[in-house]
Parts: structure tokens; sequence; C-alpha cells
């Protein structure tokens, strides 16, 4: 069994993993019940956190995030 760490936690929740790393994840969350808690309570932080920045930021503050969004996906190794 693969071993996942705090660290691919994280990235899991911040979407950041391969499709193989996620599937691994996703399988450690179905047989760990406590830290498939731990993954959801992550997971509704973050999406409040990007609500509340997306109903906050203006026009030109969105387009420059997003910007930023993109060119990070794009850079991605």
């Amino acid at each position: 069994m693969t071993q996942i760490s705090d660290i691919d936690l994280q990235a899991f929740v911040d979407g950041e993993l391969d499709p193989m790393r996620r599937i691994a994840v996703i399988d450690h969350l179905i047989k760990e019940p406590q830290a498939c808690r731990q993954v959801l309570l992550d997971l509704k932080i973050a999406e409040t956190l990007r609500a509340s920045r997306a109903v906050s930021m203006s026009d030109d503050d969105r387009g420059v995030a997003l910007a930023r969004s993109l060119s990070a996906r794009v850079n991605r190794p």
C-alpha cells in the first residue's frame, strides 16, 4: 500500500496531485474515516475562502488572480 502523507492530503485539497496520486489519496480516504473528515473540513474551508475572496475582489483583482492561476497551471512541470 502506498504511504500517504499530510503533504499529499494538502496537495489533494489544493488540486495539485497528478491523477494516479489523486487515486491513491482517494483510496486512503475511503479506508481512513478520520483523515477523510479532516480533508472534507479542509475542502470546505478552502471553498469558503475562495468564495469570500471572489465576493470581495474587484473585477481588476479577479483578472489578475485568474491570470496568475492560469500562468501557474501552464508552468507546472
